[in-house]
């Protein structure tokens, strides 16, 4: 094969040659936001940085002008778990938990409450992440 010859994109065939960086990523000059904020609207942007998203880390209000005027969105409701199968707080009798020293029931069901582990009393509470876990009981 000769060098310089063969079959390159964009050379040949009287069509007009474009650069490998135009080809490889195309045109980066035109392209523009994408779409609008679901809370307040605004064009361009995002919720994840809108003012009256609760969760937002860095709030940008200058990019979501038209949230000024709009109501506030209510943060939403914690609704308790009842995932489908739940168990329920009943005794199990499965290796994970008949090893453990903590009680043998599932602490998410039986949240709240205090029970007898193989070493002492334990309360199962709920930790910062929302769900439950046993903790021993200090005398």
């Amino acid at each position: 094969m000769v060098k310089g010859k063969g079959n390159v994109k964009g050379k040949g065939k009287g069509k007009e040659s474009e650069s490998w960086y135009d080809w490889l990523f195309g045109s980066q000059g035109n392209q523009t936001g994408g779409g609008s904020c679901t809370l307040c609207g605004s064009p361009g942007t995002t919720r994840a940085t809108c003012p009256l998203n609760p969760k937002a880390k860095n709030p940008n209000p200058e990019k979501h002008s038209s949230s000024a005027g709009k109501k506030k969105v209510a943060a939403a409701k914690v609704v308790p778990r009842n995932p489908v199968g739940s168990r329920g707080c009943v005794a199990q009798t499965t290796k994970k938990y008949q090893t453990r020293k903590s009680p043998a029931f599932p602490a998410n069901e039986c949240c709240g409450e205090t029970m007898e582990g193989k070493d002492g009393l334990y309360i199962s509470r709920e930790t910062s992440a929302g769900y439950c876990r046993w903790f021993k009981v200090k005398n």
